[in-house]
């Protein structure tokens, strides 16, 4: 199974066709878990759509940093694979789960990026995110957490590129223009931890990863 992992703030209609194309293009067991923040006021709208999306879990809690909000619902998620993604992308490749399952190593420890027009879907296995104990490092409030993340499963040899494609839209809309100035408020903290800490995490985590991967291969 494959775990589909998105927030969503101010932008049902998005979310419905999110949940639309993994729905419409998956060929294997899926799910997709959803977290909206106690205090939207589109909250009604997400709530009154879920009967019409197909094995789609609705979570409502208090705001808190992005990368916690992915944090959170990977604790909910069964799947072996986890797809973490923003509410503004579609999946368009049919099939799109089958290529990444194909693609999965035996120890399932991998990152998959599908290309997706400005973005980037982050599909993971989840026996690297027990690993390491987190989707996106929660020290990042939003920037660079997919980066660094990036960067270490190129350096340990685990990150795959795939032809899988998701789509994301960047529209300018209301909702993005909020998350922008909120980010807006910690890019430079998370800039400065990505450049000071990235390299000794990598440090950190690497020995853990090689380990397990070493022990599986015997």
């Amino acid at each position: 199974m494959i775990s589909t992992i998105v927030p969503s703030r101010g932008r049902p209609e998005k979310l419905k066709r999110l949940i639309d194309s993994v729905a419409n293009t998956s060929v294997l067991p899926f799910e997709v878990l959803v977290f909206v923040d106690n205090d939207d006021p589109s909250l009604p709208d997400y709530q009154n759509m879920m009967p019409q999306c197909p094995n789609t879990k609705l979570f409502v809690e208090s705001r808190r940093k992005t990368s916690e909000t992915f944090n959170f619902l990977f604790q909910h998620s069964k799947g072996d694979i986890i797809a973490a993604c923003s509410d503004d992308m579609e999946s368009i490749t049919p099939s799109w789960d089958s290529i990444i399952t194909e693609s999965v190593p035996k120890d399932n420890v991998f990152m998959s990026c599908a290309a997706s027009g400005g973005g980037e879907a982050q599909f993971l296995g989840r026996k690297g995110v027990e690993l390491i104990g987190f989707v996106f490092n929660p020290v990042f409030n939003h920037y660079y957490g997919n980066t660094w993340l990036c960067d270490f499963y190129q350096h340990i040899g685990r990150r795959i590129i795939s032809n899988v494609a998701w789509l994301e839209e960047r529209v300018q809309d209301a909702t993005r223009e909020y998350q922008v100035r909120e980010d807006c408020k910690y890019i430079h903290q998370d800039s400065a931890n990505y450049r000071d800490n990235g390299p000794l995490w990598i440090a950190q985590y690497e020995p853990i990863f090689l380990d397990y991967i070493n022990r599986s291969k015997s």
